[in-house]
């Protein structure tokens, strides 16, 4: 899996833990999250995309391959950057909720702790 990939599904990995906890308050969450995680699966595919259209411009000489790697880092920086703050919103929101139990609550803590880690 490409880290842009990895780092885009990491919101949906806080909606599961989240759909399991209940309450509405959770679920209305888990709902706000689902709809950023698909927003976010749906830039990495339109940024896959991205890619191809970028080597195809490489490959006819109409574009450096210097500014495609240039474009390409800055899309994939990007959708990083939101799909880490996603990840983290939800993981916040999971663990300040109350409803979530112990097991998990020190999963989602653990998977910030990662996330920080991997902040460039």
């Amino acid at each position: 899996m490409r880290p842009t990939r990895s780092i885009a599904v990491l919101p949906v990995v806080a909606v599961l833990a989240l759909a399991g906890c209940g309450g509405d308050d959770v679920k209305d969450a888990t709902d706000r999250l689902q709809e950023k995680s698909e927003e976010l699966q749906q830039r990495s595919q339109d940024l896959q995309s991205k890619a191809n259209e970028i080597r195809e411009k490489i490959e006819s000489g109409e574009l450096s391959a210097e500014e495609g790697k240039r474009q390409l880092e800055e899309q994939a920086s990007e959708l990083a950057q939101d799909a880490r703050q996603a990840a983290e919103d939800a993981i916040d929101e999971a663990v300040d909720s109350g409803d979530v139990p112990d097991a998990v609550r020190e999963q989602l803590e653990e998977a910030q702790r990662q996330l920080e880690e991997a902040a460039p």
